[in-house]
Order: C-alpha cells, then sequence, then structure tokens
C-alpha cells in the first residue's frame, strides 16, 4: 500500500472520528469497519453530488442508527456541513441568469429600489394589462428570492440530512442512499441539486408562472395578508431555537430532541407534548414574525375550546388545526416550491410542519421541532404543501 492510500485512510479516519456518536461505541469490531466505510460513502456521494455550486466544509456525520442482519445492513446517519456558493455575485447565479434572459435585462438591482420599469415593460405584463398591484406582486415575489439569496453570498450555510444507506457489506458499488423524512424515506437522488442549465431554465419557468399565478388572482386575493409579519423575524427565531438534536426525547420514543435549545423562558415545556411540538414551534415563530394572538383562538394551550379543527381546537399546538385557522384567517395563501422564501411554511405530512429558513435557489431547507432538525433540506415534493405568509 503506497503512501498516498495510507494518508487517504487517515484523513477519512480524522474527518469522522468526531462526528460519530456514543451509539458507535457498541458496535463489534467487524460492524465498526463497515460503519467507517458507509460515513465514507456518504461523504463521497455529497461531494460528488453538490460540489457543482457549493464548496463544501465542516462536515460532521454521526451514525444514528445500524441494523446488520447476515451481508445486509441498514444504516441512518445524520450530516451537517456547511455549504458556501461558488458564486461572488448574486446575479451570477443560474437561477437569476434564466430569470433575466426571460425578462430580457442584464441585471436586477431593480428589485432592491423602488423602480418596477423593468417589470412594466416585459411582454408577458405588458400584453396582459397588469395593474400596478399586480406588477407589484410580481416584483415582490422576485425581490423575496433575490434577497434570501444575496444573503447566502461568500456565507457558508448551514446544511442538514438524514441519511439512510442499505446495501451489502463489501459490495458498496450497489449501496442505496435514501433521506429520512421524519420516518419517510424518499431516494437521496431527488435532493441532488439541479445542474446549471437546469437552474437557468428553472428561473425562466419560474418567472412566467408567477406572472400567471398573478393573472389569475382577484382583487381580493391579491390583498390577502398580515402586513405586519416580517418573515425574517419568524426565520431568526427557528433558527434561535431549534438545532440537530441527537438525543432521544423524555419518553424514549423518538431520536433526535434537544430541549436545551428550546424557548423554555418564554414558553415553559409542557409534558403532554413530549418532543410532538412542531406546531407550537412554527406557531412561535410566526409569532415572532408579527401574527396577533388571537384570544381563545389562536393562543397556546388556551385555545382547546376554538372552532379551528372542528371538536380538536388547539390551533396554536395541533397541526391541521393550526392549518385550519392561518387559512380561515387569510394569514396563509397556498403557494409552490419555488415561492416559498425563509419565513414560510412548509407541511411533509397532515401531522408534521416546519418553517422555511433558507432557500438560496439551489437548495431548499427548513426548521422544525418534533425531530429537531436544522437547516434541513427538502425538495420538490407533490405531496408537500406550501404556504406564503404575504405583507401586503
Amino acid at each position: 500500500m503506497n503512501k498516498k492510500i495510507i494518508s487517504t485512510i487517515l484523513m477519512f479516519t480524522i474527518m469522522f472520528s468526531m462526528g460519530v456518536s456514543a451509539y458507535a461505541n457498541t458496535y463489534k469490531a467487524n460492524e465498526e469497519l463497515n460503519s467507517k466505510e458507509i460515513e465514507i460513502y456518504v461523504y463521497e456521494w455529497i461531494t460528488k453530488n453538490y460540489s457543482e455550486h457549493y464548496i463544501l466544509s465542516d462536515f460532521n456525520i454521526t451514525m444514528i442508527d445500524f441494523k446488520n442482519k447476515n451481508k445486509n445492513f441498514e444504516a441512518t446517519l445524520m450530516v451537517e456541513l456547511k455549504t458556501l456558493l461558488k458564486y461572488d455575485d448574486v446575479e451570477k447565479l443560474p437561477y437569476f441568469i434564466g430569470l433575466k434572459n426571460e425578462l430580457g435585462i442584464n441585471k436586477l438591482d431593480f428589485l432592491e429600489s423602488n423602480k418596477q420599469f423593468e417589470l412594466e415593460k416585459y411582454n408577458n405584463i405588458k400584453k396582459n394589462n397588469f395593474s400596478d398591484t399586480q406588477i407589484k406582486m410580481v416584483k415582490e415575489n422576485l425581490k423575496n428570492k433575490y434577497s434570501d439569496a444575496k444573503e447566502c453570498i461568500n456565507e457558508p450555510t448551514l446544511l442538514t440530512l438524514d441519511i439512510v444507506v442499505k446495501g451489502s457489506k463489501g459490495d458498496n458499488k450497489d449501496w442505496d442512499v435514501y433521506v429520512d423524512e421524519m420516518g419517510k424515506l424518499y431516494p437521496a437522488k431527488k435532493y441532488t441539486p439541479a445542474t446549471t442549465k437546469e437552474l437557468e431554465n428553472l428561473g425562466k419557468q419560474d418567472l412566467i408562472a408567477v406572472v400567471d399565478t398573478v393573472k389569475s388572482l382577484d382583487s381580493e386575493m391579491a390583498m390577502r395578508g398580515y402586513s405586519s409579519y416580517d418573515r425574517i423575524d419568524a426565520r431568526d427565531y427557528a433558527l434561535n431555537y431549534s438545532s440537530n438534536g441527537k438525543n432521544y426525547c423524555k419518553c424514549y420514543t423518538l431520536y433526535g430532541v434537544d430541549y436545551s435549545k428550546w424557548n423554555n423562558f418564554e414558553y415553559p415545556y409542557f409534558s403532554n407534548a413530549c418532543h410532538n411540538d412542531c406546531a407550537d414551534f412554527v406557531s412561535q415563530a410566526m409569532h415572532e414574525g408579527g401574527i396577533p394572538i388571537d384570544p381563545g383562538n389562536w393562543e397556546r394551550l388556551k385555545d382547546g375550546n376554538s372552532s379551528y379543527g372542528g371538536e380538536v381546537g388547539w390551533a396554536w399546538t395541533y397541526v391541521p388545526s393550526l392549518k385550519d385557522y392561518m387559512t380561515s384567517k387569510g394569514y396563509w395563501n397556498v403557494s409552490n416550491f419555488s415561492d416559498c422564501c425563509a419565513g414560510n411554511i412548509l407541511l411533509t405530512s397532515s401531522e408534521h410542519i416546519g418553517m422555511i429558513t433558507l432557500n438560496d435557489t439551489v437548495t431548499h431547507r427548513y426548521t422544525a421541532h418534533t425531530r429537531d432538525r436544522k437547516n434541513y433540506q427538502f425538495y420538490n415534493n407533490s405531496n408537500y404543501e406550501y404556504y406564503m405568509i404575504k405583507g401586503n
């Protein structure tokens, strides 16, 4: 074995020794060796699939679970890393290049000013005789994406995934990689960032879709929203009071909780929840963003008899009732994967909710409780629901 191979093995050994949890101590000798192989395999898979747009650093890979039967295994690993966009200017992002090509302009800096004449000249807007309000809505949509992505330029950001690897020992060419979304497994290739060309085309298609959506809205729908909502304040609250938990909950039924990171001062822990506080957490963040408490209807632990959610109530802490309340009040507007930026809402199922905390146009990420996760990547899943909280 030559010196280069030996040094490579040592590098990986050092790299991952800090990221393996106490669970690794329970492995038998042959499983311990296999766990290292799996960690290296995951590292290489991410590096291969994410490096077109990102400089990757600060990997931390934690083995959560390892099941071994005969020659087959299933391993679950929590992966944390920092991503730094390879673009030194937001205007150079492929998504915005495609958008500019569709608009027929060279710069998008008008989005950060009071000007909107660039949009007024866009053919799809001119031919539909958009009102000033409709043009403002298109501009606001683009501005949110632009400002969120701009924040990520020259700034490393956290990306988290729970990766599941299935396969046979010694046959890593055929190992299957999945992402665990609250117990549901999805092929990891669905999370792989799009290519440069695909992102350019996406920017173009998204602009066309936004214009079509605004064109179809009546004046009442166009004005729905909550004028005092600050989506960045809501996002920052979510990021401040969540983490990538590595402990079991107090009822020992779910891995991935860290109560010490919760806002226990303003919102004390209540035992009935144990770990099931995803709606409670999102309600806290939305309230921090400006959505007002509605006594008896949307009020933590005091809205059990509210009419929202039918006989269930509990609009602050129960996902279906929270959705019912927010849509009925007109605070949430149905949206989509591309348009939802930081401070908006993601439902990965009828029972789990998170707050979107990053959209750099290459990947989208959310932050949540129940299984505490911070800047967890999600993809355009047709079973997910997206809601935008629009300030007027």
